[in-house]
């Protein structure tokens, strides 16, 4: 997408964002209504509410969940250092830097009740991945909210300004979510290391794999030995959202701390390990996702411009559009036309969330969008 035409959308809708610059933050879920349809139902459903990959699993992960099924009563171990390995291969990393977990949203937890998220101190943007601040609030943390900047990014000089040393850490969406924004890759670098000597600092790079210029990981950090602990997922490029494989990296001591907070010794499936290890290295499949999502973004893009939508330019699978009517009953149209998307009520205002999906079911949701004029 052009400057021009970004500029053309900040302009169009400057008095919007600057009016809800101006509230108090607010990031509030639509509820699970209805739940997703189990995947015997699916048929027929364009499923664009969890950015999910539409494209399935890598055939090399599928013949691989396969053969492990013969080795079910057998507990994974075998398979957890291979995985590993991979990971710290690719990262410049050590297999003691790295963590395994049944997807990095557990990592994350386990993580945060480590560095004092039960009782203690976080600081995290406002809007940002709403399940961390679910798990925050649920564990009683004195959760502190920075709002976005004007450009729906993480203000990394207000995070400074509020953090002090009495935070038990700091957590950092980076692509973002539910906004598909990035921060500027030496700004967020420069923040981390010097953040990073008063408290821990949690990056979430669960979209790591399909994020677009200007973004870069943090991961550089874990080598240099900062107090940053990075987490990935399998569940978005590969595929393995059901597999629920996820990993963390940071530096061996962090590593050693978190393990300590397990509950399970063999935390993944062998059938999730096999399917990580083989779409790990099949480079094809994973730049064949990479491709088509990149390729479905403008033509969303175009759709929401034609039809008069303000949304967030995104870096990664999804984009962030403002709505005009009620999100519950937007959502509720959606759904009986088979299109299942999220949405959410910021500062007042109600968002919808679209996944980047095929051409067919991206097609389908323009005309259920164009039908509904939410």
């Amino acid at each position: 997408m052009s400057l021009s035409i970004d500029r053309r959308q900040w302009l169009k809708s400057s008095a919007l964002v600057a009016a809800s610059l101006a509230l108090p933050r607010e990031l509030v879920a639509a509820p699970a209504l209805p739940q997703s349809p189990h995947p015997r139902d699916q048929k027929g459903i364009v499923k664009l509410n969890s950015n999910e990959n539409p494209y399935g699993i890598s055939e090399k992960a599928r013949a691989a969940i396969v053969e492990a099924a013969d080795f079910t009563h057998y507990y994974p171990h075998p398979a957890y250092p291979e995985l590993v390995e991979l990971i710290a291969r690719d990262n410049n990393l050590t297999s003691d830097h790295i963590m395994l977990g049944a997807g990095s949203t557990e990592l994350l937890c386990i993580a945060g009740f480590r560095f004092g998220a039960q009782g203690g101190k976080v600081l995290m943007a406002d809007p940002s991945y709403f399940d961390a601040h679910d798990f925050y609030v649920r564990v009683g943390t004195d959760l502190q909210l920075v709002p976005l900047n004007e450009s729906f990014e993480h203000d990394l000089d207000a995070i400074d300004r509020r953090l002090t040393a009495d935070f038990d850490h700091v957590y950092i969406c980076n692509p973002n979510n539910p906004t598909a924004t990035v921060v500027d890759s030496m700004a967020l670098r420069a923040f981390c290391e010097e953040a990073s000597r008063r408290t821990m600092v949690f990056i979430d790079e669960a979209y790591h794999d399909l994020a677009l210029d200007p973004y870069d990981s943090m991961v550089d950090l874990v080598r240099d030995g900062a107090n940053v602990i990075i987490f990935r997922t399998f569940s978005k490029i590969h595929g393995l959202a059901g597999a629920r494989v996820g990993y963390a990296m940071a530096k061996p001591e962090i590593i050693e701390q978190i393990e300590e907070m397990g509950t399970n010794f063999a935390p993944i499936s062998n059938l999730s390990l096999r399917a990580a290890i083989a779409s790990y290295q099949d480079t094809e499949f994973l730049e064949m996702c990479t491709a088509r999502n990149h390729e479905a973004r403008p033509e969303l893009y175009a759709t929401l411009e034609r039809l008069g939508y303000f949304y967030v330019p995104s870096h990664t699978n999804f984009v962030l559009f403002r709505i005009r009517r009620d999100r519950r009953e937007v959502q509720q149209e959606f759904r009986d036309r088979n299109v299942m998307l999220r949405t959410f009520t910021i500062n007042d205002a109600p968002w919808i969330r679209v996944s980047m999906g095929t051409a067919e079911q991206m097609q389908a949701f323009a005309g259920a969008l164009e039908a509904i004029a939410p």
